[in-house]
């Protein structure tokens, strides 16, 4: 029993991280993207670039953004799609920083709460299923066909971790199952044993008893043979008579 204990642990240590990578790996997916409208004299511009650098070093979350730019003070073709884009969202830009992260739009930065709020947008909108590039088709077709739902997508973050526990429950079960088979067949393999053996104690018995009754043959043979050796050897006795 302890060793199939031992075997359980070592197949729950070996496999259970591999379940975790396996079922990490199924969440990644493309980055959603993040179209910034900005001039190259906007010091609230560049605090956002800045950020942004920062969080694309960060490891846990650079994989679910890339940043799309576009200069609008010197190019006129971007200058109009920023103001098709906020007739989609039904917003009149009027500065920079303007930007836009899923189904959400963003005026400005501030170093207090834009940060939060950036990577709040950047998670939501990476963790939902429906997510849409809103900006792409404008870039496109040149026009707005639609306009923002007031309504959000709602966050399918809670069924991607139900997808993990998932995984991990899975994989727990078949270590589990893996494991009482081995064990099942252990204990065949013992009983068989023991079957075996207790079948050879006879012939060990039987082997016994021939040997012990040779040796007493051969004993009792001894004895007679050393018996008859000292009769034979023992001297006749005579008697003398005196003469008168």
């Amino acid at each position: 029993m302890k060793k199939v204990l031992c075997w359980l642990m070592v197949l729950m240590l070996v496999f259970t991280p591999v379940l975790v990578n396996a079922a990490k790996d199924e969440e990644k997916k493309d980055p959603i993207k993040i179209h910034i409208f900005y001039k190259t004299t906007c010091p609230f511009c560049q605090k956002l670039h800045a950020y942004l650098d920062e969080l694309e070093d960060d490891k846990k979350i650079n994989y679910m953004f890339e940043v799309v730019d576009y200069e609008v003070s010197s190019n006129e073709d971007n200058y109009k799609l920023m103001g098709l884009v906020g007739e989609y969202f039904n917003h009149n830009v009027t500065g920079v920083p303007f930007y836009v992260i899923g189904e959400k739009y963003f005026t400005g930065f501030s170093d207090e709460d834009s940060p939060a709020q950036i990577e709040e947008a950047i998670k939501t909108a990476y963790n939902n299923e429906d997510y849409i590039d809103v900006v792409q088709p404008i870039v496109e077709t040149g026009e707005v066909t639609s306009h923002a739902s007031t309504t959000e997508s709602a966050d399918t973050s809670e069924g991607k971790q139900n997808d993990v526990t998932n995984y991990i429950i899975l994989g727990i079960t078949a270590i589990v199952v893996i494991a009482i088979i081995f064990a099942r067949s252990n204990n065949t393999y013992y009983d068989d044993a023991i079957e075996e053996s207790e079948d050879d104690k006879p012939k060990v018995e039987s082997k016994e008893k021939a040997s012990t009754a040779s040796e007493e043959k051969t004993t009792a043979k001894k004895m007679t043979t050393s018996t008859t050796a000292k009769t034979k050897k023992a001297p006749k006795k005579t008697t003398k008579q005196k003469k008168k």
